[in-house]
């Protein structure tokens, strides 16, 4: 459960918009950024592109329709300035995932601080190519 009494939850997750359950938990005196956070529609990257941004119980880039996508694969033919804010969510999402697995960590679930911390890991590897789009994406069928 949650590290916040039920009173301050709602249906829709706690006071800072987290869902409530046992790997959602805030990280220690940290807040989540708003940038990291892509529930809705989604980053936009021009054209119809969209992604969502990995997060603590998504860790991986995606499509509105749940399909996987590589960063990488994500920045190909992107304006710069889109690129760049893409690279910013990326950054965010490391941090977001990161901070969770450090949260994870000192309550003593070993468990998902593992999961956390690989994939950040994995996410901070596929900004310098240790992951090519074949091992990361999951195409459409």
């Amino acid at each position: 459960m949650s590290a916040r009494p039920t009173s301050e939850r709602s249906p829709r997750g706690d006071r800072n918009g987290r869902s409530a359950g046992p790997s959602r938990a805030p990280a220690s005196g940290r807040e989540a950024s708003p940038s990291a956070r892509r529930d809705g529609p989604g980053l936009g990257l021009g054209g119809s592109r969209n992604a969502i941004a990995p997060d603590p119980q998504v860790p991986h880039w995606r499509e509105p329709d749940g399909t996987r996508q590589s960063y990488q694969t994500l920045r190909l033919g992107l304006q710069p300035s889109t690129a760049r804010q893409l690279g910013q969510a990326h950054i965010g999402a490391i941090e977001a995932i990161a901070a969770a697995a450090l949260a994870a960590a000192e309550r003593g679930d070993g468990r998902e601080a593992r999961r956390l911390a690989a994939a950040a890991g994995r996410l901070c590897g596929e900004i310098a190519g240790l992951w090519p789009p074949t091992a990361v994406e999951i195409p459409k069928h």
